[in-house]
């Protein structure tokens, strides 16, 4: 399930604010985390994204790594992002981002289950020493102010507010019908994430 609300202005000057809350069947808090800061990964899915380095902090765990060993877990980073948009008006826009996250609540499923809760905040920077200036992107238009957060957790089989039979269809649906049974599904974990953002 998913749902949206945008807010033009909002408190304080200029921006709009952005709200998402949304239940992902199938996946876990860390998971979660993991897919959507991995800028190498995200290059593939987000066709807004042209470009992105790291500029400071730990890189990302290899594909397939260890939950326990991974740098997500204490990540604490600077990055910039290059965003091109499929409108012709609006030129590419460059983001240089400190973000953070953290992990908590480690789950009791054994090796691997990870981090029940995850909250991560990402802010737009104006400048950082290892930008060149004006941008890194050369025509892009640097954005000065935008902040994002959001919050996830791990919603267990059996729990208040998990997806039961729903979550074991979208799994099925994903694994093309296969890879056991209905109640084998609907046991996995979901995700639930409300996001704030503002730009």
């Amino acid at each position: 399930t998913f749902s949206a609300w945008r807010r033009p202005g909002g408190p304080g000057p200029g921006g709009t604010e952005y709200s998402m809350a949304g239940m992902q069947a199938g996946a876990t808090a860390e998971a979660s985390l993991d897919f959507f800061l991995d800028d190498a990964g995200r290059a593939g899915w987000d066709s807004f994204l042209a470009g992105h380095a790291l500029l400071e902090g730990a890189a990302a765990a290899p594909p397939g790594g260890e939950a326990s060993s991974s740098p997500f877990h204490a990540r604490r980073q600077v990055v910039v992002w290059t965003r091109k948009f499929k409108v012709p008006f609006l030129g590419p826009r460059e983001y240089l981002i400190a973000r953070q996250a953290w992990c908590e609540q480690a789950g009791q499923g054994g090796a691997g289950q990870g981090a029940d809760r995850v909250t991560a905040v990402m802010l737009a920077q104006e400048s950082h020493r290892s930008a060149p200036e004006p941008t890194c992107t050369p025509g892009a238009v640097r954005v000065p102010a935008m902040w994002s957060a959001w919050a996830s957790r791990t919603v267990r089989a059996g729990e208040p507010g998990h997806p039961g039979a729903a979550a074991g269809e979208a799994v099925r649906g994903w694994l093309g019908g296969g890879g056991g049974s209905l109640a084998d599904a609907a046991a996995a974990p979901a995700c639930e994430t409300v996001m704030v953002r503002r730009e």
